[in-house]
């Protein structure tokens, strides 16, 4: 029964695209990108439950980046720097998945989030471009515009939570320890 959501991750990953293909990105460029996307069977929901279907994963990034960043300004201890930089980094790391996930890019929640609302004949022109959003991420990391523009956004919404994102830089040397010599 593929496309239900189950609380057996088993049931909807896949290893290279849910596991592997995140992991590959965290280690080259510490950046969250969410794993693949789970089919969904939506002919039966309205317009709204779609859109909030959509909106649900980037919910939960949120909602872990808060829970962690709130632990991290009321626990921090400099004695354990090194624990609160790796929970700071963890942080980032779904800050930049929320943002991510949130783009209006054909494949993305954001995107999806707003399909419902397009015109059919607007979806079906952009149902092929979703095959190409690895591509269009690519880019959006290679530009230096965009990148700029991207991480921009990530460290507002980091400093927003009053922990420095110094602490996320020094957690993501420590968990990339082999960037230093790239």
């Amino acid at each position: 029964m593929r496309g239900y959501l189950t609380l057996d991750p088993r049931r909807y990953s896949h290893p290279m695209l849910s596991l592997g293909l995140p992991m590959l990105f965290i280690a080259l460029g510490g950046i969250g990108l969410p794993g693949a996307a789970v089919y969904v069977h939506t002919w039966f929901m309205t317009t709204a439950r779609r859109t909030l279907v959509s909106l649900a994963g980037p919910t939960v990034n949120l909602a872990l980046a808060m829970l962690l960043l709130a632990a991290t300004r009321l626990l921090f201890d400099p004695i354990h720097a090194v624990l609160w930089a790796g929970v700071a980094f963890l942080a980032f790391l779904q800050l930049t998945a929320l943002v991510l996930n949130l783009l209006p890019i054909p494949g993305l929640d954001g995107y999806a989030a707003l399909e419902p609302h397009l015109r059919p004949e607007t979806q079906r022109a952009l149902a092929p471009a979703k095959q190409f959003a690895l591509v269009f991420l690519l880019v959006l990391f290679l530009a230096p515009t965009l990148n700029g523009w991207f991480f921009g956004v990530v460290y507002w919404l980091f400093d927003l939570s009053g922990v420095s994102h110094r602490l996320a830089a020094a957690g993501s040397v420590l968990a990339r320890f082999w960037s230093i010599w790239f």
